[in-house]
């Protein structure tokens, strides 16, 4: 009980499903020195040789490029590799792109062209909206953030959701705990 009342009066984290791209003024606002707060995916990304090292574990682990672009670039929602939002990448007789398009309204050989931009790169760009915030102590240190539930429900076909989950791990310490510690990938 002790420990739960140490954390509570000590220590802040965040989390949640913000509708929010990291650039967008209203997360500006709340990613500021107003708050403190520190985005814990930002803080662990942006380690020198993170993106390499994941890249090679991703690898060994996940056969598909484009789940493994999307872990790495932290992106949560509007994916290409999301079964929820891959229409998203489809485009109606018309041109147009948009949410659940009716199946007699897209375009003929839609999932061929899909398949063709998406290898170039020219979908319709995921988003970054789920984010776990901290603030940090000398007590308190963000060790560990990923993307993650990437996979499909092999019987279903499908995402659990139409969004990522984020998970983060923390470090957190009696003592001061070093810089050269608080980064574990």
């Amino acid at each position: 009980m002790a420990f739960i009342r140490h954390i509570a009066r000590n220590h802040v984290i965040v989390s949640g499903d913000f509708n929010l791209n990291s650039y967008m003024p209203g997360m500006q606002i709340f990613m500021s020195s107003i708050t403190g707060l520190i985005d814990s995916w930002e803080s662990i990304s942006s380690v020198p040789g993170w993106r390499n090292t994941m890249r090679a574990r991703l690898s060994e682990q996940i056969a598909s490029q484009l789940v493994i672009d999307d872990i790495l670039t932290g992106v949560t929602c509007d994916t290409r590799s999301n079964s929820f939002s891959q229409h998203l990448h489809l485009r109606t007789r018309d041109g147009s792109r948009g949410r659940n398009p009716p199946f007699s309204d897209l375009a003929p050989n839609s999932v061929e062209k899909m398949v063709s931009l998406v290898t170039k790169g020219m979908t319709q760009k995921s988003q970054r909206i789920d984010y776990i915030f901290y603030l940090p102590t000398d007590h308190l240190r963000c060790i560990s953030c990923n993307v993650v539930m990437t996979e499909h429900i092999a019987r279903l076909k499908c995402s659990y959701s139409d969004h990522y989950g984020v998970e983060a791990e923390y470090l957190i310490s009696d003592q001061p705990i070093s810089a050269r510690s608080q980064h574990v990938h």
